[in-house]
């Protein structure tokens, strides 16, 4: 008879905490936490007490208004300092653009923000005694290119590309009060008009209005500093008004000269990156290429 070197072994149901999570010092749980049945030396399954297990359950915890008036003011702090180290950037000579980028990669405080993307998009120099002249300059430019066009009303404008812009301005944002506004309408709609005109090369195409809008709104943090999807801009001046739609557009126009490739006929913007993409899967695995 062949002598039994085993204890008995145990029963088919029962769980080694140990054998499934390995050694629990290493990594840091503990049954209470899994829930897990425990397997001691004499084999037998033992329930952890259900006061423990009450004990252990993970309770929601329940913020006093104390703490939570604490974990806004330190918001606050925070916020805080972050906009006195981009203020300190903004007020030397010359802005050194790789701090700038640095700092802005996190996140841009809303009250200096139409400042800092009109750096970031190279629309305003580094220099600080030639931004309030470039603004100036640039800002007149475009009102004369609106003249131009618009000289005759709207009867002298082609009327096919206006009346696709039209189209694309009614539906862009619909949901939101600002972009149901006819003064935010017509603005988009002549920054569009004036863009499209300007480059023949690729003209107006459908979704370059959801690239205006981004500029649109964070420029009018500069006189609207809240609530300004539930603006209808009726406050704000003429003047106001002009300077948003005019950053808007030389924004507009430094970030669509990066990609016009892609909007031109045949799309050569579009066809070198797919070249690119298909090069860089063949060197990192040929065999899905």
């Amino acid at each position: 008879m062949a002598t039994n070197l085993w204890k008995e072994a145990p029963k088919p149901n029962s769980i080694s905490f140990k054998s499934i999570t390995g050694d629990r010092a290493g990594i840091g749980l503990g049954t209470g936490i899994l829930g897990v049945k425990s397997y001691t030396n004499d084999h037998q399954v033992h329930e952890k007490p259900e006061m423990n297990k009450k004990k252990e359950t993970n309770a929601p915890v329940v913020q006093t208004q104390e703490q939570k008036m604490e974990q806004e003011i330190a918001k606050l702090n925070s916020l805080s300092i972050k906009c006195k180290k981009f203020k300190d950037l903004l007020e030397m000579p010359n802005i050194d653009f790789e701090i700038l980028r640095k700092l802005s990669w996190p996140g841009i405080p809303d009250e200096i923000r139409p400042t800092v993307w009109k750096l970031l998009m190279g629309y305003l120099p580094a220099n600080s005694d030639r931004r309030e002249a470039t603004l100036t300059r640039k800002r007149k430019e475009y009102e004369d290119f609106v003249s131009q066009a618009y000289s005759r009303g709207t009867q002298g404008l082609d009327q096919q590309l206006s009346h696709q812009i039209h189209i694309d301005i009614q539906r862009t944002n619909a949901h939101i009060k600002l972009y149901q506004s006819p003064i935010t309408q017509e603005s988009l709609e002549r920054v569009l008009y004036i863009w499209a005109i300007r480059h023949p090369a690729s003209g107006y195409v459908q979704g370059i209005n959801d690239l205006l809008t981004p500029f649109f709104q964070v420029f009018l943090l500069e006189y609207i500093p809240e609530n300004i999807e539930n603006n209808t801009l009726e406050l704000l001046s003429k003047e106001q008004l002009a300077n948003i739609e005019a950053d808007s557009y030389w924004c507009l126009s430094k970030l669509l000269d990066g990609i016009q490739d892609n909007y031109t006929h045949a799309q050569p913007g579009i066809t070198r990156q797919i070249a690119r993409l298909k090069e860089l899967i063949t060197r990192v695995d040929g065999t899905i290429h």
